[in-house]
């Protein structure tokens, strides 16, 4: 039985759905970075990288630097909606305790049609450090929201303007996923998620018969397990798997029957 995968875009650029493969433990990670109004003509901030912590909050050691969409952003630009997308990364599944973003030099404030760097205190230069105790599932993805407060970052004294940064870091599920095991094995399998008549998923177990449907929205499918016309078992059909956001959903062991 073949069936069409359907390829959904994550904000108009990234795709949740796809023939996954079971690759080790991961989760995909989005930053994306918006801002509340502010009482300047432009906020214009540099972003050079942003990093994860999976070692205590005291740790140097435990950062790991993910791929950034660096650049110089006007934060008055990322409000109603509106939002800039800083990581796109395949991560580890495992628990963070703080996100880090490192902010570069060309950082300004537009007043009255004037430009005015942002001086930024030297204590600062290490990035800008935010607690974020929290756990990636496997085969979750997920998305952190850097909520960059402008009004409340610049500092406004007679001399000049400084960037003290003010963020909010808030991390939340965006889908789920469903597993289980096969049983044999090695009986070349493919399992599909199917919600109405679209295949959003599909993938294929692993030797010891596990098997992971990644990224899945929450609501109701139906799992087809799909056996060769010339093999030994017959197709399965599990009907109503319900997938819940920020969770997996374990069919536990699927005993295939012969034909």
């Amino acid at each position: 039985m073949k069936k069409l995968i359907y390829l959904f875009a994550f904000v108009g650029l990234f795709g949740l759905f796809s023939c996954n493969s079971n690759d080790g433990l991961q989760s995909k990670l989005y930053v994306k970075l918006v801002d509340a109004p502010a009482d300047y003509e432009a906020v214009n901030i540099e972003v050079l990288s942003v990093s994860i912590n999976y070692g205590s909050e005291n740790e140097e050691s435990g950062w790991t630097d993910l791929e950034t969409n660096s650049g110089i952003y006007n934060l008055l630009d990322l409000t109603a909606g509106n939002e800039v997308i800083l990581v796109s990364n395949e991560v580890p599944s495992a628990t963070i305790s703080q996100i880090r973003l490192l902010l570069g030099d060309n950082n300004s404030v537009v007043v009255d049609g004037e430009i005015y760097s942002l001086k930024t205190p030297s204590g600062q230069q290490s990035g800008v450090k935010l607690n974020l105790h929290q756990s990636f599932e496997e085969g979750i993805d997920y998305t952190i929201v850097l909520d960059f407060d402008a009004a409340r970052s610049i500092v406004d004294n007679p001399v000049k303007y400084i960037l003290k940064p003010v963020i909010r870091a808030s991390m939340e599920a965006l889908n789920g996923a469903i597993k289980g095991k096969m049983n044999p094995s090695d009986a070349n399998a493919v399992i599909y998620a199917i919600q109405e008549e679209d295949t959003v998923a599909s993938t294929y177990p692993n030797e010891e018969g596990m098997f992971m449907l990644r990224g899945i929205e929450e609501g109701v499918y139906t799992v087809s397990i799909d056996l060769p016309d010339d093999g030994l078992f017959a197709d399965e059909i599990i009907e109503d798997v319900t997938v819940n956001i920020g969770e997996i959903t374990d069919l536990e062991t699927i005993n295939l029957v012969e034909k």
